[in-house]
């Protein structure tokens, strides 16, 4: 749209990206980097964000949509690179009748069933 001296209106750059609105949002394929530049292994972030650690190889691998667990990553590691040392939420409940899910780990993180994954 023009502004009223007919010169076109400038876009916003932070219209088309979301990230550039919200620090905790973040490209997928960032997500690695940021983490081991906090010198992080997935399962560190996992613990931190309270989320399965094969969710972390998904979404650094851009294969996981879910807002919710993006969101927890996106907070975690916005939190822990503004200096805050010991930044962990809630784990994740699974939802009543969830199969992806199951809480005979030790540790009482939720994971998804199936084999171990491994360190990038």
């Amino acid at each position: 749209m023009d502004k009223p001296d007919g010169k076109p209106e400038a876009q916003d750059p932070t219209a088309q990206d979301p990230t550039a609105q919200d620090p905790t949002a973040q490209e997928p394929a960032d997500v690695k980097i940021r983490r081991k530049s906090l010198g992080w292994s997935r399962a560190e972030l996992a613990h931190r964000a309270g989320i399965d650690p094969r969710v972390v190889q998904l979404i650094e691998l851009s294969q996981w949509t879910e807002s919710g667990a993006l969101t927890r990553v996106g907070q975690v590691l916005a939190r822990a690179e503004s200096g805050e040392t010991d930044v962990h939420l809630r784990k994740v409940q699974p939802e009543a009748g969830a199969s992806r899910f199951s809480n005979a780990q030790d540790d009482d993180v939720p994971r998804m069933t199936g084999g171990k994954i491994p360190e990038a």
